[in-house]
Parts: C-alpha cells; structure tokens; sequence
C-alpha cells in the first residue's frame, strides 16, 4: 500500500476480493471448488486490511462454511479446514477489534452447531464436533486478554442458564 502504484492497483484487488467472496456464497455444495478457493485466498486474505467492509462478510461466510451442519464428507472437511484457516489468518492479519468478532462468531456458530448432535448420530457429529472444538482452542489461544474477555462473558451465560433450569426443576 505504500507504493506510489498501489493506487492504480487497489480498486482491482478490491474487485477480486469482492468477486471471490461472491464465488464462495454462491457455490454451495461444490466441495472442491470451495476449497481451491479458499486455499488460493491464502495470499490475499493481508490485503484485506485495506478493505475492512469486505472483511467482516469474508469473515461471516467462513464462519459459515466451518460450521456448515449439512455435510460432514471427508471432501468437505477439507473445505471446513480451510474455511477455519481464513478465520485464523484474519484474526492474525486484521487490526485489534476484529479478532474480537472472529472469536465470537465461531464460538457462537461451535454452539450452534452442537445443540444438533444427540445420540442417535454421535457418530457422525462427533469428529466434527471435535474438529470444531480444537479450531475453537487454537483462535482462542491467539490473543489471551480477548478470550479471557469472551470465556467471562459466556462462563456467567452458562452458569445463568443452569441455574434457571435448577430453579425451574425445583418448582
């Protein structure tokens, strides 16, 4: 950004960037294509830094794709690792209060996603529960003061909602 030619460049690479999120909310189910997306974003994902109202939906729609409960092939975990790689590298990449949102999406999409399993099919839910939960760990050992923050917060919400079902039990 700091080239005296970066300006002739950036409405370009802002189109590209916009264009490729398009791609990836409009591709559905196409696994590969999914993937090659998001593993070819790898390079670009820094210059997103210039573009903060492209990078809180790019960072929505990864979210999204990490946490997609419909399918649990081996094709699509390999898109929901790549999905939750683009989270990381925003959360590293982009300025302080964003890492913030990155935190707090995925945790709330981690629970979510795991109010669906039960034990009828525990099998299938269960690695990518675990998955999740491993990617949950890592984006939070990322910056400690902000997980610290966010554990608080839904620590209390956790203890709040089993006391309510105690004091509902008791009645």
């Amino acid at each position: 950004s700091k080239s005296p030619h970066f300006a002739a460049i950036q409405p370009l690479l802002e189109s590209f960037i916009k264009s490729t999120h398009h791609i990836l909310t409009e591709a559905g189910k196409e696994a590969k294509l999914l993937r090659f997306v998001l593993s070819s974003l790898a390079k670009y994902v820094p210059y997103l830094t210039l573009f903060p109202k492209v990078s809180k939906p790019f960072l929505k729609t990864c979210v999204k794709l990490w946490s997609a409960p419909l399918d649990t092939s081996e094709e699509y975990n390999a898109v929901r690792l790549q999905a939750f790689l683009r989270i990381r590298q925003l959360a590293i990449t982009q300025p302080y209060p964003f890492i913030e949102d990155a935190l707090k999406s995925t945790y709330l999409s981690y629970a979510k996603r795991s109010k669906f399993g039960t034990a009828a099919n525990v099998t299938s839910v269960l690695p990518t529960l675990t998955f999740m939960g491993n990617c949950i760990v890592e984006l939070y050992g990322l910056d400690y003061a902000s997980s610290y923050q966010h554990a608080f917060v839904y620590i209390r919400q956790l203890a709040l909602h089993l006391r309510n079902a105690l004091m509902k039990q008791t009645e």
